[in-house]
């Protein structure tokens, strides 16, 4: 490990210590029983689900995605990952802050891919594309969390710089623990655009590339596929749910060349976000 590497890691360190102080002080902590988790819980304001604004999605969502979960979505190469998540990130800007890690594309292409979103789209999309680090994508969800963000994807896994020489299983796992206690910590959304196991797939199984705990961490693992019909020539698309951790349910979906065109969402007022 270089010495720039020790100290990241040393300042990471302490900056955990001292989010574990903040969060301790003035808090005393006991066991708790179930009738008073219950009773907390339920003194909550409601928390809304997150619509995708895809009508088809949000229908096999029962509504949306919950606040605090963590979402896989892996695929073959120009299957339509990147497009999917970024549809999806211009629908929640509709109505709240989310932010997108962009580590995959050119700033040209991206800026080409979001060139019809509205004012409100505009305001509320947020987009980073340099700080790739696993510690310096943890400090700035956390920030944006804070400021009201509730949604973040990532493009891509495969992007995402971890210290050390530990094997790609393993800094696989350590991405994705991190990223799911992250959702739990702080009620953020986060979609994380995966790569899927060649080997696997030739097998005719689905399974996200690097292994390790990933599927243990997940609330929700999707695998988009794409396919040329050798007759018809048309290109079919397939998006199949392996994991749903609150609805209890493996789906199928097949893709019309159309599935990504969005419906309006409704919400009682839109959000207008100054700069931050």
């Amino acid at each position: 490990m270089s010495l720039r590497d020790k100290v990241k890691a040393q300042i990471a360190e302490l900056q955990a210590t001292l989010t574990e102080l903040d969060t301790l002080e003035g808090k005393t902590y006991e066991i708790e029983s179930a009738g008073n988790l219950r009773a907390r819980v339920k003194s909550k304001p409601k928390t809304p689900k997150y619509a995708t604004g895809i009508t088809w999605l949000d229908e096999k969502l029962n509504g949306g995605f919950q606040e605090g979960s963590f979402i896989n979505i892996a695929g073959e190469s120009f299957s339509g990952k990147s497009t999917m998540v970024l549809n999806i990130l211009a629908n929640i800007a509709e109505y709240n802050k989310c932010l997108f890690f962009s580590f995959e594309m050119y700033e040209n292409l991206l800026s080409h891919k979001i060139e019809n979103l509205n004012q409100y789209q505009d305001k509320n999309l947020l987009i980073e594309q340099y700080r790739n680090d696993l510690d310096d994508v943890v400090g700035l969800i956390k920030l944006y969390a804070s400021k009201g963000v509730k949604f973040v994807a990532i493009d891509s896994k495969m992007k995402i710089k971890v210290s050390g020489n530990g094997e790609d299983h393993q800094k696989a796992s350590l991405i994705s623990s991190t990223l799911a206690k992250l959702c739990q910590e702080t009620g953020v959304i986060i979609m994380l655009i995966n790569q899927i196991s060649e080997a696997d797939l030739r097998n005719g199984r689905f399974a996200l590339k690097g292994s390790g705990d990933q599927v243990y961490d997940s609330d929700f693992i999707f695998f988009l596929t794409v396919k040329e019909d050798e007759k018809t020539g048309i290109t079919k698309r397939t998006f199949m749910c392996t994991k749903d951790r609150y609805n209890g349910k493996k789906w199928k979906y097949e893709m019309q060349e159309n599935s990504f065109i969005s419906k309006s969402i409704p919400c009682e007022e839109k959000i207008y976000v100054p700069s931050i």
